[in-house]
């Protein structure tokens, strides 16, 4: 299991704002806002436009949530390796 999975949410909120600014945090926030919105004012939408544009929002939350996930499992690595080696040195 990767460390990150083992922390709360309280330590993996820590780690996304220590490692990403302000502004970026506040993009996501808005766009995740704005695509939650639209997601759920097109999930019964049966158009070619309203399925292609749900996609498009789905995916743009889906997109987010790997970056963050991301940036939370590179900082565990990070930090556990620093541990490993702080152990060996």
């Amino acid at each position: 299991m990767s460390m990150s999975m083992s922390m709360s949410l309280e330590e993996k909120q820590n780690i996304i704002r220590q490692v990403m600014s302000a502004q970026t945090l506040h993009m996501f926030q808005e766009q995740l806002d704005y695509s939650s919105k639209k997601v759920e004012a097109l999930k019964n939408d049966e158009s070619n436009e309203g399925a292609k544009e749900f996609k498009h929002h789905a995916a743009m939350i889906q997109d987010i949530k790997m970056r963050v996930e991301t940036v939370i499992e590179s900082q565990s690595s990070l930090k556990e390796t620093e541990g490993i080696l702080s152990r060996l040195f």
